[in-house]
């Protein structure tokens, strides 16, 4: 299975020759990987029937959303934030950014999350407010949900159905005035007045839908998008990937720390980035990683310097804490290293872990500008008569 996987990420995103295969999880082994053998002509004859299959889905979802219409709201701003591609695009942390630079700005902003994996996925909307987070579980509500909550300081909506979570988050915060979906592209429940397309390192991969390719949906009419956001798309000229919206910023890295996993509510006690290494080095590491791109984690650190022994697991992992303290049951670390995303599973049930556990805590930024030009231009929310915090 494994393999079969490793040929199927090749065929989605290995450029060939001159260009690095799509990264593998490796677990305890730092050795070069070769790029994965070819899929046969009869799976590839599959795939693409298979392909034409999910199309035919698509056209016929779109039909109907063309005679239901999402619905739309009128005093409330809606920014949908998404990706084509899947897998990780850094669409979240994109959404950090955006609360984070539209709050500065004055807006009273909430987000909405599907909480992939949750109890209120499929349940009645669940609000988390941030000043709860210590009560609530990251089983209830989603890991991403939960971490966006405690990073953005903003309200969150939990649940499948956006406009019923938008219609909660609204009754519970009166002045609302800018929502933002998360994952909000290829959902139909809500219009959206702004929408912004993560673009990352993969690009569109062989342009392909899945599972020929890793696209969600074609990558056509990319100008339908207001704007566009660069996290690690490194091309000379972007349009070769098609039209792209004129605004476009990139996603930039401002700063980052250590958060001890017993301390998350006492900032007097993280570590800069560099304190940490100093710490760190020398020590036997156990790297943890239950995302989308556990290699790309894995590598920052090694880039810091460090010499790690990995644990790559799935992305949302459910059991990713019993899995670690398996792990140190069978070998002895002095130090765990892990996501924020990661690490907020232990931060909401206050567990803890034999070794001395450490969450990587990255910033993301947008500009400013970009941000008020998305929001086709007004700078506060006062300009446009909705309400100030």
């Amino acid at each position: 299975m494994k393999s079969l996987q490793s040929r199927l990420l090749t065929h989605w995103f290995y450029r060939g020759p001159g260009t690095s295969p799509p990264a593998e999880p490796r677990s305890h082994s730092e050795h070069q990987q070769e790029p994965a053998q070819e899929l046969s002509a009869a799976l590839k004859v599959g795939l693409l029937v298979l392909e034409g299959v999910y199309l035919t889905g698509l056209a016929l979802r779109e039909l109907w959303a063309r005679l239901k219409p999402p619905k739309k709201v009128h005093d409330v701003r809606v920014v949908g934030v998404g990706n084509l591609v899947v897998g990780g695009a850094g669409k979240t942390p994109c959404v950090l950014a955006i609360a984070q630079s539209l709050t500065k700005a004055g807006w009273r902003c909430g987000i909405l999350s599907r909480g992939y994996r949750s109890q209120a996925e499929h349940g009645k909307p669940t609000i988390i407010f941030p000043e709860d987070l210590a009560q609530l579980p990251t089983l209830t509500v989603g890991d991403e949900a939960w971490w966006l909550a405690w990073r953005t300081q903003c309200p969150v909506a939990v649940g499948r159905d956006r406009h019923s979570s938008l219609n909660a988050l609204r009754a519970a915060i009166p002045d609302l005035n800018v929502v933002i979906l998360d994952d909000g592209l290829q959902q139909r429940y809500l219009h959206c007045d702004h929408t912004v397309l993560v673009i990352d390192e993969r690009g569109f991969g062989n342009g392909h839908c899945l599972p020929y390719g890793p696209l969600r949906e074609p990558a056509i009419q990319l100008t339908r998008f207001d704007a566009w956001v660069n996290n690690g798309l490194q091309i000379a000229h972007p349009d070769d990937l098609g039209p792209l919206p004129r605004l476009s910023a990139p996603l930039r890295q401002v700063g980052s720390s250590w958060v001890p996993l017993t301390a998350w509510q006492a900032p007097e006690h993280w570590l800069s980035v560099d304190d940490g290494i100093a710490q760190l080095r020398g020590r036997r590491i156990l790297a943890v990683a239950g995302i989308a791109k556990p290699e790309q984690f894995f590598q920052s650190l090694r880039d810091m310097g460090l010499a790690i022994e990995t644990l790559p697991l799935a992305d949302h992992d459910p059991e990713l804490a019993s899995r670690i303290e398996q792990q140190l049951q069978l070998t002895h670390y002095d130090h765990v290293l892990m996501t924020e995303k990661d690490a907020v599973k232990f931060f909401s049930t206050h567990r803890t872990l034999p070794s001395e556990a450490w969450a990587l805590r990255r910033d993301a930024q947008c500009d400013s500008e970009f941000i008020q030009r998305m929001m086709h231009g007004p700078k506060t929310p006062r300009d446009l008569g909705l309400s100030k915090v």
